[in-house]
């Protein structure tokens, strides 16, 4: 091999390597928003277009995406309410900053309401009843096992959270038993926050309580994920698991869907590929149509209050242009009658 052929050859790998370097560093501290539009006929009135940013599996402080960059996505996303789905905390304390940690939870706190259930990590953690107080303390509410009724501009809803407990058992039997709803917010529609999708089934064996949407993540998007394939492993469901992203429904139920978040951090595996950490942003509709409509009105509203030209405004010029030469075609044709 001639020392110039040596030379072509080294750079092509050192060019290859670095181009594999930064595309394993994009998929671990690049943070991606993914927008789920989620329709069911009992998201009307005011639930029509409401707007729900996810955080799940944040692992903090081990999380290799900037606090600043989640928060400016989520302030760009504009949401109505802000839930975390467990796994808020590493396992480990190490690095734990109790004044960035507050500082972040403020930050979500003063963009919306926000809300949180736990994850196996958040049970292990020293320090995950401390983060807890200082969630709560910053403005933002842990559903441990409990409902609250909470209102879209005047249209109520209930929001669940499932807390998570020691052993899995409770994934196991009525995984809601301890969720208590009154019979006002049993006749609502109902959101779920739970940590694992595994047990999606298991969270509608009680027909009173049984959510119209969950919030999950733990799977952290199957870690590595292969096209047309999806993940390859995923904690507590295995090789090839089936919820590691996206929206599912109950079999037969279409309007009993669950979102599955693939989370900031890393799980099992130290790295993440093809499977950006990831912001959630659902909104709600009752018809993606009427959706559509609505926005298509509101930018219309804006772009006029701004003196712009909206799609209505340049069909009415169209129309008044089109009645002007009709009318100067038929003086026209009048004057040319006259003449005779």
């Amino acid at each position: 091999m001639s020392k110039h052929h040596f030379l072509k050859k080294a750079l092509s790998w050192t060019a290859a390597g670095a181009g594999l370097a930064a595309y394993v560093y994009y998929q671990n501290y690049h943070v991606k928003q993914t927008n789920y539009y989620v329709e069911s006929p009992i998201f009307t009135e005011d639930l029509n277009g409401y707007r729900i940013a996810q955080i799940s599996d944040l692992h903090y402080p081990e999380q290799r995406v900037s606090l600043d960059d989640i928060l400016n996505r989520i302030d760009e996303m504009k949401p109505n309410l802000i839930v975390m789905t467990g796994d808020n905390l590493a396992k480990s304390i190490k690095g734990f900053d109790e004044k960035e940690w507050y500082a972040f939870a403020t930050a979500l706190t003063q963009m919306a309401p926000t809300y949180a259930v736990s994850g196996e990590n958040d049970l292990v953690n020293p320090l995950g009843r401390q983060a807890e107080q200082m969630l709560t303390k910053a403005g933002a509410t842990y559903l441990n096992d409990e409902a609250v009724t909470l209102t879209a501009h005047g249209t109520p809803f209930v929001l669940m959270g499932l807390m998570e407990k020691p052993t899995k058992r409770f994934l196991k039997g009525n995984a809601l038993q301890f969720i208590h709803l009154t019979p006002e917010q049993q006749s609502l529609p109902k959101l779920l926050l739970a940590h694992h999708p595994e047990a999606f089934l298991r969270y509608h064996e009680d027909i009173t309580k049984s959510p119209d949407l969950v919030f999950s993540g733990h799977a952290h998007g199957g870690e590595i994920r292969v096209p047309h394939f999806g993940g390859i492993k995923a904690k507590n469901q295995g090789t090839l698991p089936k919820y590691t992203d996206g929206v599912f429904h109950i079999p037969g139920s279409p309007n009993k869907q669950m979102v599955i978040s693939t989370g900031i951090a890393h799980g099992e595996l130290p790295i993440r590929l093809n499977n950006c950490p990831e912001i959630v942003n659902v909104v709600l509709t009752d018809s993606r149509q009427s959706l559509s409509d609505n926005l298509q009105q509101a930018v219309e509203t804006e772009t006029a209050l701004d003196g712009g030209y909206t799609v209505t405004r340049l069909q009415n010029d169209y129309e008044e242009r089109k009645r002007a030469k009709y009318q100067q075609h038929s003086q026209e044709s009048v004057e040319e009658t006259e003449s005779y």
